[in-house]
């Protein structure tokens, strides 16, 4: 009697996490239907892999990030104390950096942005202007240090991003947000996000506040506000989009890395799309994810 007890729990602590895993999975399949690319969700508290799609792709392509590194700058920065003045950055969304254009896309702002929502907003203008206080080894070291180019161990013979120590102002901002002398595998910008997702379990509060609360704002009214299923305010999620050069042509790839619960994150993901458009393509993936995972149908 005893053992037959004995078995009957542990069925059904199996199916407790075997269905919504299987879930998961199925909205994966769906989501990523027709889709070049690939996409991954992690348990936040033990790292394990819930759902992935094409995960050699995840752990052995090399891409440039594109805005989704931003988190990683503004947590060096904060790190580094060049937040505890700052007024702001008035964006004028027209931006060109060694014959680049890097305009911003977000809606016009009249006040100078802080970084909450210059991180919301993803101001390509802030994030130029704040890197630019940083040496080139401070950044350097800020971005190896946050974890992206760090093995996963989820998958053998996984590649390893670089972030190589730019030279001059115009790298210094191009690498800030993302566009130059950084190459990152979607593992290895997963791995950071599951740094950031841990330290928010611990708290809001710290060096890394406004980081967190960017996050959430992005996801609330920012650029992110595509991977947020609905009800918009049952449970909020927090994460970055990105949009990046593609180093092989005149293309873009896009991106979303984030966690949820945004307060006390229990999973990470990250979606990288070949031949994305960013915000638009790579956040909706993002939301059916985080629907399938909190059992809502969207």
């Amino acid at each position: 009697m005893v053992r037959w007890l004995s078995i009957l729990l542990m069925q059904l602590l199996f199916a407790a996490t075997a269905l919504p895993q299987a879930d998961l999975a199925a909205a994966m399949r769906g989501a990523m239907q027709g889709r070049q690319g690939t996409a991954v969700v992690l348990d936040v508290s033990s790292g394990k892999v819930l759902a992935a799609h094409d995960l050699e792709r995840a752990g052995r392509r090399l891409a440039r990030p594109g805005s989704a590194i931003k988190p990683f700058v503004l947590a060096t920065l904060a790190d580094r104390g060049l937040l505890k003045d700052d007024a702001g950055v008035h964006c004028t969304r027209r931006l060109t950096i060694a014959g680049r254009k890097l305009n911003c896309g977000h809606p016009a702002v009249g006040a100078a942005l802080g970084p909450v929502e210059a991180l919301a907003y993803s101001c390509n203008t802030y994030f130029t202007t704040m890197g630019m206080k940083l040496t080139p080894e401070q950044l350097r070291d800020g971005l190896r240090n946050s974890g992206i180019t760090s093995r996963t161990g989820l998958l053998p013979r996984e590649a390893v991003g670089s972030v190589v120590l730019a030279q001059g102002r115009d790298e210094v901002a191009l690498q800030s947000i993302g566009e130059e002398k950084v190459l990152v595998t979607p593992l290895g910008l997963l791995q950071g996000y599951l740094r950031l997702a841990r330290e928010r379990r611990a708290g809001a509060e710290g060096p890394h506040e406004a980081v967190f609360r960017g996050l959430e704002a992005a996801t609330d009214y920012g650029m992110s506000r595509l991977a947020q299923p609905e009800p918009r305010y049952a449970w909020r999620v927090a994460g970055k989009t990105g949009t990046s050069m593609a180093a092989e042509g005149a293309w873009t790839h896009g991106w979303f890395a984030g966690y949820a619960p945004a307060d006390h994150p229990q999973i990470v993901l990250i979606v990288y799309l070949e031949n994305g458009a960013g915000p638009t393509d790579a956040a909706p993936v993002a939301r059916q994810l985080f629907a399938a995972w909190s059992g809502q149908r969207k």
